[in-house]
């Protein structure tokens, strides 16, 4: 059988590993792909005062640190560092930093909401680096708590087109795990309505296959695209 995962090939070396020994094939389909923003960091916020920063993604991590490597900045270490999930963990360790918060499951409106009760400090200063486009802007909440909060887009997700070929590949034993709300709009958009069986990497993807009623899917119970073959 095959799962069709929607992210690149680079990002699914390691699930594709544990697949064939399964005779699974992963279908790589990067319906997406990210470009860096050159952001300015805001004049009035030193890096040396800063009390936060926000990560929701593994990509605006790495378009984070990579534009501070650029302009020769860089983030000192007693910063606390706020993400969502493995991966974005992961990618914040490979940067030689660690995590002081993370949600109890991996949503970025949880990662916010769940911060302010237990850090009710007001004095703090905080940064969220951001993608382009978001699917819930924490703003409203963290102004409203009387936050020194600030955000820097660091990051876009811009669609590409597949080759069809590689979807009618995918049959309707298949699987198709989409892993943002974005892939799901790309693939209506390019190949109308997946006939495979749908997994949703969250709440949020899953919400947006609703609005386009599709109805045969599943939320995984981790937001982390190795365990799509729990799903098999």
């Amino acid at each position: 059988m095959r799962i069709a995962v929607t992210r690149s090939k680079e990002q699914l070396y390691e699930l594709a590993s544990r697949a064939s020994v399964r005779n699974i094939e992963i279908v790589p389909l990067p319906l997406m792909e990210v470009r860096h923003i050159a952001f300015a960091w805001p004049d009035d916020i030193d890096l040396e005062k800063l009390s936060w920063v926000f990560f929701t993604s593994a990509n605006g991590v790495e378009a984070f640190f990579q534009r501070l490597d650029n302009v020769g900045c860089k983030l000192p270490k007693h910063t606390n560092i706020a993400v969502v999930g493995r991966q974005t963990e992961a990618a914040l360790l490979t940067r030689g930093y660690e995590a002081n918060f993370q949600p109890s499951e991996a949503y970025g409106r949880l990662l916010f909401s769940e911060f302010v009760e237990r850090h009710p400090e007001r004095n703090q200063v905080l940064v969220y680096a951001r993608a382009k486009e978001i699917d819930w802007d924490p703003a409203p909440l963290l102004k409203s708590r009387k936050l020194d909060y600030r955000e820097v887009v660091c990051y876009e997700s811009v669609e590409r087109p597949v080759d069809q070929y590689v979807v009618t590949r995918i049959k309707r034993d298949d699987l198709i795990l989409f892993t943002a709300p974005s892939m799901v709009r790309a693939f209506h958009k390019q190949f109308g309505d997946p006939e495979a069986r749908l997994l949703a990497i969250g709440h949020t993807t899953a919400a947006e296959m609703d609005r386009h009623r599709w109805e045969n899917y599943t939320v995984l119970k981790q937001a982390d695209v190795n365990s799509v073959l729990e799903y098999v």
